[in-house]
């Protein structure tokens, strides 16, 4: 799986490359971006066998642990009104962020 710009000749070549494919690799980067986009969820329903190494499975465990300190909430960097901006995080947030995780490591776990 990789990021894309979504034109119709990627989205034809993807579908294409996904309907041949026997098994998927997904990297820690996929996972990331499904996560971030809110789409982790839709790893259930791709019907092929997913491949995902240890390494990266033990790396969103650790997602969660390293967001656990609510004293250091971490934020986001953004432009805001044309400007380079640091938003500084909420525990919601946090939580939220966490849940998200394990919903996403458990997702993977399933599907193994």
């Amino acid at each position: 799986m990789q990021c894309r710009l979504g034109s119709t000749v990627e989205v034809e070549t993807a579908v294409k490359a996904l309907e041949d494919a026997e098994e998927i690799v997904v990297d820690e980067m996929t996972l990331t971006t499904l996560l971030f986009c809110g789409v982790y969820e839709h790893l259930g329903k791709i019907p092929k066998r997913l491949v995902v190494s240890q390494g990266t499975l033990l790396n969103i465990k650790n997602w969660e642990l390293m967001r656990a300190d609510p004293n250091h909430l971490g934020g986001s960097l953004g432009m805001v009104n044309g400007q380079l901006t640091f938003v500084s995080g909420s525990k919601e947030e946090l939580e939220e962020s966490q849940r998200k995780t394990r919903g996403c490591y458990e997702a993977i776990r399933q599907r193994l």
